[in-house]
């Protein structure tokens, strides 16, 4: 380590000693020159003569074939360094120095020197890339790259699936899930800087649509005044019912609000509502997500109104025997309460009667809730007693006239009658029921025993003159004999059966018709003022359709008659046809439908046939539609409903067949391996298939690996 140290101190001391022996007095004229890609040219010259003002060191330089310095003049030295111009492969230069005092000894000319493997290092500004965006409502777009601004020295190029292609700088679209290639090379005098970024390669990501969610607006109303004075509306704000992509929130709340319309009542309110996107769905750029609502109060709806005024309406004759009353009219006002002075209750529009007598009223209006009064509101009248202006009037005594039987034999009702009169009007009560009024010169049916009482009313004004006395006015309706009525016995008749065509023998010329029984019963013009019966039920008149049975046929009288001879009740035996003809039988089916569950790697199915196996026997429904007996596959979880009509008339369907099923396609809950290979389900084969390929393989890498290593022995 001594020997180490003591050589470099001795190296240093003759460095500086060989310094010190080169620096000399300034006639050494000193000059260097030195050139570098990366620091141009270097001009030092020292230690040069200096002489009288007429001479001069002069010194030329050009850089590339271009004089950068002229023949300027310098003293004892002169030191500039010229920079090369970027993006060039190779650069030259030239020096010419002139010294005054010995040209010969002191100047130099280097003539054209050249520097190669100049080219400038440039670092290319990398390639970006934008994953697709929701772009609008169930859409994705927005995706694609972007290459940089040109660069001095750089060209970008993008693989097309076959070969590089040069590209321009800009922003270029792209689908999702592409895949893009770009690179950056040098051009022509640059080189790229070493360790720099020159490729890039982007995968697009493939967003999915239905995530791409845009928001409906809230909507609001304001609270303004209605046509009901000192009433508005209801402010209000509507919140839509939010899908699955997005919630609704009030600004600084975390609770999603639910849909609806929520009122307003407190005035000034300003509601601000933001729509969040849900985990997993995206809004489009630009969505409107917040809305500001401000709400202020309609003031108090005031209407400003003038009452019509109060007509006094003194009592008159307004006909003979007619007199109006004392009182005043009222003509309603929206806003108004009209009153009486002494009283607050308010009085309804129109005429107000104050009676036949004298006196004085006084009426003020005020003001409803909400309405500002402007004009008359007090209004003071005084009456005097009206005319009696009452007229007489002549009226006939009602006419009675008791019931009993016509001369055809029928039942006549009794009737009271009330004669026409001027301004009077008759109601009658019957047996001391509610009164009812009665048209003049019109009869009124009245029963047996009935007790009729006819008060006249007069209208006002009037007067009947003489007055009807009471014994005119009422009367009991004496009960009258009952009438005869005539019956008839209602005829039965027994099932037949009727033969037509051939000549009365069973060949194919007959028509055999059975024909039902039946019992008929009279007619109301044959029989009238009788009810009939069959077993105690009312029968109406005409043909009763009946089984073969027997029946009790009677007859009653209708009220106020009898029956003259009555024989009945009649006992009618409808008795059985014998066979026309021998029937046919139409065969009987039973439907039949079975299920095959899924299995884990299984179709499922079901089957449809009939008991007598005749395909046109049944029509068969699954799921609505109609299909063919037979198996069908199910491939699938679900639900299949069938239903079985028998193909009427030809086929009737067995008693308590069942027609209808619901099979239910389910897949196991559990299917282990070791199952399904001792029950021979299907993936068993591709389990061991797998299995023999897994074996191939390795064996195949194990013999590859062992001749690999017999070569490198």
């Amino acid at each position: 380590m001594l020997k180490k140290l003591l050589a470099a101190l001795g190296t240093l001391a003759l460095v500086l000693g060989l310094v010190a022996l080169v620096a000399g007095p300034a006639s050494a004229h000193n000059h260097t020159v030195s050139a570098s890609c990366d620091a141009g040219v270097s001009v030092n010259l020292s230690y040069y003569a200096t002489g009288d003002a007429s001479k001069h060191n002069t010194v030329k330089v050009w850089i590339d074939g271009v004089v950068v310095t002229d023949n300027p003049s310098f003293g004892a030295s002169f030191s500039q360094t010229y920079p090369f111009s970027a993006g060039q492969a190779s650069h030259t230069y030239r020096v010419l120095v002139t010294a005054y005092d010995d040209n010969a000894a002191y100047g130099f000319d280097t003539g054209v020197v050249t520097i190669s493997g100049c080219e400038t290092a440039v670092t290319p500004a990398a390639a970006t890339s934008t994953n697709p965006y929701c772009t609008a409502a169930d859409t994705v777009g927005g995706g694609g790259y972007a290459i940089p601004p040109q660069q001095s020295g750089v060209q970008y190029q993008l693989w097309n699936g076959s070969a590089w292609v040069n590209i321009g700088a800009g922003s270029f679209g792209a689908n999702p899930g592409a895949v893009i290639k770009v690179r950056a090379i040098a051009t022509t005098g640059y080189k790229l800087t070493q360790g720099a970024t020159t490729s890039w390669t982007f995968t697009l990501s493939s967003p999915d649509a239905s995530k791409c969610v845009v928001p409906v607006a809230p909507t609001a109303d304001a609270s303004e005044c209605t046509a009901t004075p000192g009433s508005s509306t209801t402010a209000t704000y509507t919140v839509p019912d939010a899908p699955a992509g997005y919630s609704y929130f009030l600004q600084g709340s975390v609770t999603p609000l639910t849909g609806g319309t929520v009122d307003v009542t407190t005035f000034p309110t300003t509601i601000v509502i933001v729509a969040n996107a849900n985990p997993g769905y995206s809004f489009p750029t630009g969505t409107t997500t917040t809305w500001t609502f401000t709400f202020s109060s309609p003031g108090d709806c005031h209407v400003t109104v003038t009452p019509a005024a109060v007509v006094s309406n003194p009592a008159t004759c307004t006909a003979p025997g007619v007199s109006s009353d004392n009182g005043f009219t009222i003509t309603g006002t929206p806003g108004v309460i009209y009153h009486l002075s002494t009283d607050d209750t308010p009085l309804a529009a129109g005429f107000h009667s104050l009676g036949s007598g004298a006196g004085s009223v006084e009426i003020v209006a005020t003001a409803e809730a909400n309405y500002v009064l402007t004009g008359t509101v007090d209004w003071t009248f005084t009456f005097v007693a009206a005319t009696d202006c009452l007229v007489p009037v002549a009226a006939g005594d009602p006419v009675f006239v008791d019931g009993g039987c016509g001369v055809s034999g029928n039942a006549v009702a009794g009737s009271y009658t009330v004669l026409l009169a001027d301004h009077v009007h008759y109601v009658a009560s019957v047996n001391g029921g509610a009164p009812t009024p009665l048209v003049a010169d019109v009869k009124n049916p009245a029963q047996p025993g009935d007790s009729v009482v006819i008060t006249p009313i007069v209208d006002t004004g009037y007067v009947i003159t003489p007055a009807i006395g009471p014994e005119h006015l009422s009367h009991v309706f004496a009960t009258p004999g009952l009438c005869k009525a005539d019956f008839i016995k209602p005829a039965a008749t027994s099932q037949s059966c009727i033969v037509t065509g051939g000549d009365g023998q069973l060949d194919s010329g007959v028509t055999h018709t059975l024909t039902d029984a039946f019992i008929t019963i009279p007619s109301l013009a044959d029989s009238p003022h009788v009810t009939y019966y069959i077993d105690n039920d009312v029968a109406a008149p005409g043909k009763h359709v009946l089984k073969p049975a027997t029946y009790v046929v009677s007859a009653v009288a209708n009220t106020g008659y009898f029956l003259q001879g009555y024989n009945g009740p009649w006992t009618e035996v409808l008795t059985s046809a014998e066979p026309c003809s021998d029937l046919i039988t139409h065969p009987l089916v039973s439907p039949m439908a079975s299920q095959h569950q899924l299995g884990c790697f299984a179709n499922g199915s079901y089957t449809l046939s009939n008991s007598i196996n005749d395909a046109a026997a049944l029509t068969w429904t699954v799921n609505g539609s109609i299909v063919s007996p037979g198996t069908y596959s199910v491939s699938s979880v679900g639900t299949v409903t069938v239903h079985a009509a028998a193909n009427g008339p030809a086929y009737g369907l067995e008693k308590d067949a069942i027609t209808d099923w619901t099979f239910h396609f389910v897949r196991p809950t559990s299917c282990d391996l070791t199952t399904l290979a001792l029950t021979g389900s299907t993936p068993t084969g591709w389990i061991v298939l797998g299995y023999l390929l897994l074996v191939s393989g390795l064996t195949l890498v194990a013999v590859r690996f062992a001749r690999r290593r017999e070569g490198q022995t």
